[in-house]
């Protein structure tokens, strides 16, 4: 069971991270993040003790492109992640539309 913080790395020898992971009990919890192979951050999420997590995508450029509300339900026969809430999307750095979702799916 994984606890404290964790890092993984695209390459050893390069020491790029993949992804810098806090858990508590084997659960992913507070301020998270994912990198894709040139070192630049391409996901932020904040997990919560009850599941409940505040998720950011970004742009190659770094810019965000997705925020939102998500859930991670750890089930003993899956571990499943959905996006449950509130969203906004991005063009350059502008809002340019909000849904809300349920269990993964849009609503409005």
């Amino acid at each position: 069971m994984r606890h404290g913080r964790w890092i993984y790395h695209w390459d050893d020898a390069k020491k790029i991270p993949m992804n810098k992971l806090r858990f508590k009990n084997g659960k992913e919890f507070g301020l998270n993040r994912y990198y894709n192979e040139d070192g630049k951050k391409w996901l932020r999420f904040r997990a919560f003790k009850d599941g409940r997590m505040i998720v950011t995508y970004y742009d190659e450029k770094g810019r965000k492109e997705r925020k939102g509300e998500a859930l991670m339900i750890y089930d003993p026969l899956e571990i499943r992640y959905c996006w449950h809430g509130k969203w906004k999307f991005y063009e350059d750095g502008k809002i340019v539309r909000t849904a809300i979702y349920n269990m993964g799916q849009e609503t409005e």
